[in-house]
């Protein structure tokens, strides 16, 4: 994958099958699967995010938006 299998919040590299497509915009509040609205993310960090819009999860992780900038 063009991230090479990191995770956008953690910055952890892992197995692809310890990965998932997270949706910057969660789909239970409008987001779609376009390009601009999904990333790499871990299985951890996805859950840990969950339907929090991407800003409110970043200012909540300190870790998290280090990594994603």
């Amino acid at each position: 994958a063009g991230d090479g299998h990191r995770c956008a919040y953690c910055g952890e590299v892992r197995e692809p099958g310890d990965l998932s497509v997270d949706h910057v915009q969660p789909r239970m509040r409008g987001g779609n699967g376009s390009p601009g609205n999904v990333l790499t993310a871990c299985k951890g960090c996805n859950t840990r995010k969950g339907s929090r819009p991407l800003a409110e999860f970043l200012a909540e992780e300190p870790t998290a938006r280090r990594n994603f900038f």
